[in-house]
């Protein structure tokens, strides 16, 4: 039987926070209806807004949704899926604090508006990319998140795709799906920018049936951490922000794109 101090263990979660976690206070049956509705997308999104209503403190969110996991699990094993692919789906939780952590400098959890995705089971970890069952203008289709620490080379994502299908398969007889992905990384102004061997580009290789968003400002927040649209105020810390920041001061656009992944 899987403890929430095993999981705990098992997502490597920062040693401050399981100390912090040793304070919190919640009675059973709160943990109890929380992870019940947690756990499932018809009820997750009314649930987490009411659990941020209840509690403030973005560290006992995180405590009441990483100990709705368990139930995750349970679903998990009832389907037959390992636990490898258990853990390597809630490291998100861990994953998403540390990003946090390196922007504001303390330690708090603000995806908990995401995270029900891998807690309802519709969101998993496969290798370098994540997949989540969804839904795109009324068809089913297996939608690509692309996690940070994601490898990017051409056979991680292959390696990637390839579990994908199998997965999606054995466990929830999905075929024929097709895989989209809605993401500044698919921008085509990226090739003005970066090299032609760059794995943003490799990535980029692997989709078709462009839509290209111009406007769209995400990258602002993904590569320089702000939202900010006064782009000579933009830090320029690695290559790619010196380079993003040298190509928007020129009046350019990087926007972003929606495409599907080639048949494979």
């Amino acid at each position: 039987m899987l403890t929430f101090k095993q999981l705990q263990h098992d997502i490597s979660l920062p040693i401050y926070v399981k100390t912090y976690f040793r304070n919190v206070k919640i009675d059973q049956a709160t943990l109890d209806k929380y992870k019940t509705r947690l756990t499932s997308m018809t009820t997750a999104p009314l649930s987490y807004q009411s659990l941020t209503k209840q509690y403030k403190d973005t560290l006992v969110q995180l405590y009441v949704m990483l100990y709705s996991a368990l139930e995750t699990y349970n679903i998990y094993q009832s389907k037959g899926i390992g636990y490898d692919i258990f853990i390597d789906t809630m490291k998100a939780f861990t994953r998403f604090m540390l990003e946090t952590k390196k922007k504001s400098g303390i330690y708090q959890f603000d995806r908990g508006f995401w995270i029900y995705r891998q807690l309802s089971a519709v969101l998993f970890r496969l290798g370098s990319l994540e997949y989540e069952i969804a839904t795109l203008e009324g068809e089913d289709v297996i939608s690509i998140h692309i996690p940070s620490d994601a490898l990017l080379t051409k056979d991680a994502i292959a390696e990637s795709l390839n579990q994908s299908k199998t997965f999606f398969k054995a466990y929830f007889n999905i075929e024929g799906y097709r895989y989209y992905c809605k993401s500044w990384l698919l921008s085509p102004r990226l090739k003005d920018v970066l090299n032609p061997d760059a794995r943003l580009l490799i990535f980029q290789s692997f989709f078709e049936d462009y839509t290209f968003y111009e406007d769209d400002l995400q990258c602002l927040y993904w590569v320089f951490d702000t939202r900010d649209q006064d782009f000579s105020k933009l830090k320029t810390e690695t290559t790619l922000q010196k380079n993003l920041k040298a190509y928007l001061l020129k009046g350019n656009k990087i926007g972003s794109a929606k495409a599907f992944i080639k048949p494979f």
